[in-house]
């Protein structure tokens, strides 16, 4: 199976303070993709890949140009996105092509993850130009409808956390939010899981008995 990694990379454009198992999935990966040639060259002079095959995605990017992509990523086996400085998708290029990922069954994983919430939301395929941290939903029964309401209502991403052993029933409240979610499990971890689709159908993909830390991204609604 084709695995797409997203890459959170220094915001200071020091790639020397990539941490030694990153340098080594960068060196390992078929294919790197940038933002611009330029920065990208320079990537990968900084972690000794000067020689890697590499292609670039960004807002002059055309969707005939990124199904390309996709297709270069299928047949590749590995590929690493990255954008300029800091973590891809997040009012950044490449949320339509992760989603685009998605849909043709690829496995999409987070790499050098350094925040919960970008790191979920940068494997979500979905729109962030903009988005809402929800954080914790209530332990409140009636605080907690209204907030999966305000879950339902509003038309940004949003984040939501919760406990490790609340998964299954976040899931089912979910349900009645009537949008698509992003589900990530163990995040940076060599078991991390991503799951997109809706509740019911993510419900029915988790092993039985699952008490994982997790973060839920869920869909905006235009």
């Amino acid at each position: 199976m084709a695995v797409l990694k997203v890459l959170a990379s220094p915001i200071s454009g020091n790639y020397s303070q990539l941490p030694a198992y990153t340098l080594e999935e960068i060196k390992n990966a078929d294919l790197i993709i940038g933002e611009e040639r330029k920065i990208t060259l320079r990537f990968l002079a900084a972690v000794g890949c000067r020689e890697h095959e590499y292609r670039l995605l960004n807002e002059h990017s055309t969707d005939e140009e990124k199904t390309e992509l996709m297709k270069d990523v299928l047949s590749c086996g590995t590929a690493i996105l990255f954008s300029d400085a800091g973590t891809p998708c997040i009012a950044d290029p490449g949320y339509d092509f992760v989603d685009m990922c998605i849909k043709e069954g690829m496995e999409i994983r987070t790499l050098n993850a350094v925040s919960a919430v970008t790191a979920a939301i940068s494997v979500s395929g979905f729109y962030a130009e903009t988005f809402l941290f929800a954080g914790f939903p209530p332990k409140d029964k009636a605080d907690r409808l209204k907030f999966f309401n305000h879950m339902k209502n509003t038309k940004q991403t949003a984040v939501i956390f919760e406990r490790p052993y609340a998964l299954i029933r976040t899931l089912e409240e979910l349900k009645g939010v009537g949008k698509k979610v992003s589900l990530s499990i163990n995040i940076s971890m060599p078991d991390e899981k991503n799951y997109r689709g809706t509740a019911t159908d993510i419900l029915n993909l988790l092993p039985e008995g699952i008490k994982a830390p997790f973060v839920i991204v869920i869909e905006a609604r235009c």
